[in-house]
């Protein structure tokens, strides 16, 4: 757990971030993207110029390529433990462990969320 950091952006320059794990939330479907990108914000950006519903950044967690972590194998240990309510590719319908999971991130409880915000 000591490489599970949460920054706004690299906690010090010298540090080399491998990059950020994210999770986007689109509140009319009740449905979360689980991925990775090395620019978040672009990601979101990305992800949001073709999606017909409102996204917005509820986690964010940096990876800091430390003994052996990498943001490849943090995605799919997150993306494994919520298998079974995957829909398609990265997106997750909000529900069950889930749903427990990011109830404080979704009511903005948690302090991680004020890290997505501009």
């Amino acid at each position: 757990m000591k490489n599970r950091r949460f920054y706004r952006e690299a906690p010090n320059p010298t540090i080399a971030v491998e990059g950020y794990i994210y999770i986007f939330y689109a509140p009319e479907a009740n449905r979360v993207k689980i991925g990775r990108a090395l620019h978040w914000r672009t990601r979101l950006a990305q992800i949001q110029s073709f999606s017909p519903i409102h996204l917005k950044c509820i986690y964010l967690e940096t990876i800091i390529p430390e003994n052996g972590n990498t943001a490849l194998k943090r995605e799919q240990e997150i993306q494994e433990r919520f298998n079974q309510y995957r829909l398609w590719g990265e997106w997750f319908q909000v529900e069950g462990e889930l749903a427990e999971f990011l109830k404080p991130y979704i009511l903005g409880r948690a302090k991680v969320r004020e890290l997505c915000e501009e």
